[in-house]
């Protein structure tokens, strides 16, 4: 089990590495081998789909960026306000 903190990370890093996978293969139908083993999250290419591909892994990127600087932001006010209520 995560620790409390980590579990929103992981599930925020799964749905959007699902959300990717599944653009590729559903929507894009990119050819596109997809496979998860324990938590991990595979997807394999083919090359001659690879320039159908490239909006979405550079959006995914971008996405995952964004969501970082908010998780972050997120914590940082949480620690801001503990600091407040315990007057540390």
């Amino acid at each position: 089990m995560a620790e409390s903190g980590q579990d929103i990370l992981c599930a925020f890093v799964s749905s959007a590495a699902i959300l990717t996978a599944n653009t590729i293969s559903e929507v894009i139908k990119a050819k596109a081998d997809i496979y998860d083993d324990d938590g991990e999250v595979y997807v394999m290419i083919k090359r001659s789909d690879a320039v159908l591909c490239k909006d979405i892994l550079e959006g995914g990127l971008h996405y995952f960026l964004l969501m970082f600087i908010k998780i972050r932001d997120l914590f940082v006010v949480i620690f801001l306000n503990l600091l407040l209520e315990f007057r540390i």
